[in-house]
C-alpha cells in the first residue's frame, strides 16, 4: 500500500511479512520538498491494536470520530486527521533502535502531509486485507 501526499512531495509505503510463527511490517517513508529530502526504513516493525485502528478509521470516515491513529513498536504512530482548513491528514513518526553500542540508540523520522480524502476507503480497505 502506498500513501501519497497531494503534491506528491511526500509517499508512505507499507508491506506485511510473514510466516507461520511471526508477522512484521516493512514500512518506508519518502519526502522530497526540493531544499531538502528524507528517507527512512523499518524492514521489521510491529503494529499495534491494528483492529482498534481499523475501526477508528472506518469511525473518521462515517465523521463519528476526530482521527484514526495507528501505534508500531520503537515509537512509531500514523495518525489521520482532518486539519482546520478541511484537508486530510497523515501526521507520523516511523522510529528505530540499534543496541549495537553501550547504549541503545534511538533513530526516527517524522513529519505530516496533506493526502486525497478520498483514498480513505481504499487505505482502510488495504490495512483490513493486511491484517486479516
Amino acid at each position: 500500500m502506498v500513501i501519497e501526499s497531494i503534491d506528491r512531495n511526500a509517499n508512505i509505503k507499507v508491506e506485511r511479512y510473514e510466516d507461520e510463527t511471526y508477522n512484521t511490517f516493512e514500512i518506508e517513508v519518502n519526502i522530497d520538498i526540493e531544499h531538502g529530502r528524507f528517507f527512512g526504513v523499518n524492514k521489521d516493525l510491529q503494529l499495534l491494536s491494528i483492529d482498534i485502528f481499523i475501526n477508528d478509521l472506518n469511525a473518521l470516515i462515517k465523521g463519528k470520530k476526530q482521527e484514526a491513529v495507528l501505534y508500531g513498536t520503537y515509537e512509531s504512530f500514523f495518525r489521520f486527521f482532518k486539519s482546520d482548513t478541511g484537508e486530510m491528514m497523515l501526521s507520523f513518526f516511523l522510529g528505530d533502535s540499534y543496541c549495537g553500542y553501550a547504549n541503545t540508540v534511538d533513530y526516527g523520522i517524522k513529519g505530516c502531509f496533506a493526502f486525497d480524502e478520498v483514498s480513505l476507503n481504499k487505505i482502510l480497505m488495504d490495512f483490513h486485507e493486511m491484517c486479516n
